[in-house]
């Protein structure tokens, strides 16, 4: 296991704590239901392409 692998749980606990911090902007919200569709694809397809790097 890799250090990024070992930190996969503290990584989605800070991840959740922010999402859970910056949701309570009365400005981020309204735009919410916009983006995170976006976020969510560009998130999978970094990891996917940071996947590819460390098989070469």
């Amino acid at each position: 296991m890799n250090l990024l692998e070992k930190l996969y749980s503290l990584i989605i606990l800070l991840a959740v704590i922010i999402g859970l911090g910056v949701g309570q902007v009365e400005r981020v919200s309204t735009y919410a239901e916009i983006l995170i569709v976006p976020l969510i694809i560009a998130m999978l397809y970094m990891l996917r392409f940071y996947k590819f790097l460390l098989k070469k």
